[in-house]
């Protein structure tokens, strides 16, 4: 009797951190023994990975979400943003040179990248920043924010002259609104007021940027997702009785699956609409836009931008989640999901007029 495969089909599995481990141990020049666990599932499966001397960070990209020269574009950015002295998490070579190994998952071929670790802690927007020893940032700053918009700009700047020679879709109106709104549509079938209003008004942004004119505003590579945290700061923060010092604390970024092409100041939205939807205080984009303004300049036009990418950023948001539902599930994408989503739009129109 013939036997056959009677594996269910998936659609995305968690890859056994054994055999991963055995993998890494033969492609990639590390010290043994090696050790790690499953870290998290997001827009890709997050492994750490430890040896006696080094951490690392190994992604599983998920099947079909990033095809290789994709990945191979956010590579060659990450290179090319570590040899201008910009802080980056970086890919770590495999023994014959390579930067992608690959697994052929349950549900597919996935690729595989390991990445340099970056110590420190996630930024934190919710303390009141110490004593500033420094004469910059000015004291009454929130060093996280202004340190955070400091860094962003570094990024921009070591970046200027990064095009990439791989395929990468580009952060334009097709990626952030146009597939968006087609993952969200089926499930505001139900709503169809609340979908009119979402359609509309990201047409109606998107004319609003378009006639700024939207041809004038600055463009270049972007990380595509700088909404406060994808970093770490190295420091001896947080303890009140001693003041910080800038010269001792040092952001550095990572996860820059969302990077491409695309306006500057969508980039920047995209801090400004985080701290908006987590409620935090205005004074934390004021202090951000500070940091970022003390390393680079922003024109009149990218500013007066800004608050019509954080439109563009909500639906982008929406649309990540819909898109994804088949992996991530459907169950939470309920009345109340879309009721605080419609609420922050209605709140940024209210804020308009």
């Amino acid at each position: 009797k013939t036997l056959v495969n009677s594996a269910f089909p998936v659609t995305h599995s968690i890859l056994s951190i054994a055999a991963l481990l055995a993998k890494i141990a033969a492609e990639y020049p590390l010290d043994r023994p090696i050790d790690g666990h499953f870290l998290h599932l997001g827009l890709n499966d997050t492994f750490l990975l430890k040896t006696p001397q080094t951490s690392y960070i190994l992604r599983a990209y998920r099947h079909r979400w990033r095809t290789r020269e994709q990945i191979l574009y956010e590579l060659e950015a990450l290179q090319h943003l570590e040899a201008q002295g910009a802080k980056v998490s970086v890919p770590i070579l495999r023994r014959d040179g390579e930067l992608i190994s690959q697994v052929n998952a349950p549900e597919g071929l996935r690729y595989l990248v390991l990445f340099s670790y970056v110590e420190g802690d996630e930024p934190r927007y919710d303390l009141k920043s110490s004593t500033i020893e420094d004469p910059v940032p000015p004291q009454n700053h929130h060093f996280d924010a202004y340190l955070y918009g400091r860094s962003v700009a570094q990024i921009h700047t070591a970046s200027d002259r990064f095009t990439g020679h791989r395929a990468r879709f580009t952060l334009d109106f097709d990626h952030l609104l146009v597939h968006p709104l087609r993952y969200i549509s089926p499930l505001l079938s139900h709503r169809l007021k609340d979908w009119h209003y979402l359609s509309n008004l990201a047409y109606r942004v998107q004319q609003t940027l378009e006639n700024l004119p939207i041809e004038q505003l600055e463009t270049g590579f972007c990380h595509g997702d700088f909404h406060g945290g994808n970093a770490h700061i190295k420091q001896n923060s947080y303890v009140a009785s001693k003041p910080i010092k800038t010269a001792d604390r040092s952001l550095t970024f990572f996860d820059f699956d969302c990077c491409g092409q695309g306006w500057r100041a969508y980039d920047l939205a995209v801090f400004r609409w985080s701290m908006s939807v987590n409620g935090y205080q205005r004074s934390l984009w004021d202090d951000f836009l500070s940091g970022y303004r003390d390393e680079r300049t922003i024109a009149d036009l990218d500013l007066a931008a800004i608050p019509y990418f954080m439109v563009v950023r909500q639906v982008w948001m929406l649309g990540l989640h819909c898109g994804n539902g088949g992996d991530w599930g459907f169950g939470w994408l309920n009345d109340r999901y879309f009721d605080r989503a419609l609420t922050f739009l209605h709140d940024w129109e209210a804020e308009q007029k």
